[in-house]
């Protein structure tokens, strides 16, 4: 039993071993060529210039890789093009990828930070990170830093590409870089989800931005369901508690039948409830609060187009009808609103 507990002992003092001297390492020197045929030395040139440096794990025919490049030269662009406090590597770990290759790589993106293939020694100077002694490898791409005194912050990344690209400025900043011109502005992304009672998307709603305590007020036009918003001050003038609003106008008539109108009978009766909170407003067309005659005939003087309008409500009644806005750069954010069609009980 002795020898069990001083044997488990003994493992887990090997294991918190092994972990701090992972955690303690510092970077090892490299000495790699570019694709622009111009030699670096890790130590050198950089850290002992008291420079950052940055390094991307990549290959030339990444997807994920080509997704991001354009946000990772961004970023080397708001650090100094390597000529403030900071340099920008990105290094491929496939032996097929040479200097010419990740030239052309370069020129395809327009990436202006310097690039490594395999015959520029990448693989050698990526070695010891490929190989987890600076903690796991889950593959490309993969971003670490190296600051200043060797120290290394191992798979820098965050939710999509603003989530990682925020990751990755703060940890530069942390290592004590000073960003040339100021912070990087980086956008809050919200999806839109927008969907009827019964489970089905709404098309052409009406999206507004607009401040909750002023008549202020900015149409809103998300791309595919997304929508950013970086610079409020300068997109939205004069909003300072924003929130988002949503309507629809039109289709008085969709989806409204004999059918709906059975529904409502049924449930006055007594001989079917409606008991989703949804339906329950659906049925109140004429928005009194309560389900009884008025809104069987109102129901049906639309369906017959002897009126145009509901009394006292849009076609549609969204809940909740207005969200306030939290801008956090970097962020993506999910919005979601249910459309209520008045009259609508059946989804047909």
């Amino acid at each position: 039993m002795f020898k069990k507990v001083k044997s488990s002992i003994l493992i887990a003092f090997l294991i918190l071993f092994h972990s701090s001297s992972v955690m303690a390492q510092t970077a090892p020197n490299f000495s790699v060529v570019d694709s622009d045929g111009i030699s670096h030395n890790l130590y050198n040139d950089y850290l002992d210039q008291g420079k950052t440096v940055v390094v991307k794990i990549f290959f030339v025919n990444c997807p994920p890789c080509f997704s991001i490049a354009p946000s990772f030269q961004q970023l080397y662009e708001d650090w100094g093009e390597g000529m403030a406090d900071v340099e920008f590597f990105e290094m491929s770990n496939k032996a097929n990828d040479s200097n010419a290759d990740v030239a052309g790589w370069k020129n395809q993106l327009g990436l202006s930070f310097p690039s490594v293939g395999e015959d520029g020694d990448a693989l050698e100077a990526l070695s010891p990170y490929l190989s987890g002694s600076f903690g796991s490898y889950f593959g490309t791409p993969t971003f670490f830093i190296i600051a200043p005194d060797g120290t290394v912050t191992w798979d820098v990344r965050g939710s999509g590409t603003s989530g990682t690209i925020a990751a990755l400025d703060q940890a530069i900043s942390n290592t004590g870089a000073q960003k040339p011109g100021g912070e990087v502005l980086l956008p809050t992304s919200f999806n839109f989800i927008i969907g009827d009672a019964f489970g089905e998307n709404i098309e052409n709603i009406n999206l507004t931005l607009g401040s909750s305590t002023s008549s202020i007020e900015f149409p809103l036009n998300p791309v595919n369901g997304l929508l950013e918003i970086t610079d409020i001050s300068e997109e939205f003038p004069g909003i300072n508690d924003p929130v988002i609003r949503i309507s629809k106008q039109d289709e008085l008539k969709n989806k409204l039948s004999a059918i709906d109108i059975l529904i409502i009978v049924r449930h006055i009766l007594g001989l079917v409830d409606i008991e989703n909170p949804s339906l329950l407003l659906a049925a109140d067309t004429n928005g009194d609060g309560s389900i009884n005659a008025i809104d069987l005939i109102t129901l049906q003087r639309v369906i017959l187009g002897l009126i145009n309008a509901f009394p006292a409500s849009d076609p549609y009644i969204f809940v909740p009808s207005e969200l306030p806005v939290m801008l956090t750069p970097g962020e993506s954010q999910i919005i979601e609103f249910e459309g209520i069609k008045l009259g609508d009980l059946n989804g047909f």
